[in-house]
């Protein structure tokens, strides 16, 4: 029989983002889009055109639609 998993604490989870922060349109060109990269303790951005520089070898890539 598997363990019941703890309850998760949302409340880290939840913060202002004002409205004006939030991508309504994409952009013409959706590789432009900003991406976020956590590595080593830092987050950066990049451009999600540097995915395939990003990402290490092997990675499996899930999309959907």
């Amino acid at each position: 029989m598997l363990p019941t998993p703890s309850p998760l604490d949302l409340d880290p989870f939840d913060y202002d983002l004002p409205d004006e922060r939030i991508a309504k349109y994409p952009l013409e060109e959706r590789s432009a889009s900003k991406l976020l990269v956590y590595e080593r303790g830092e987050i950066s951005e990049r451009r999600f055109r540097d995915i395939g520089d990003i990402l290490p070898a092997g990675t499996l890539l899930v999309f959907n639609n």
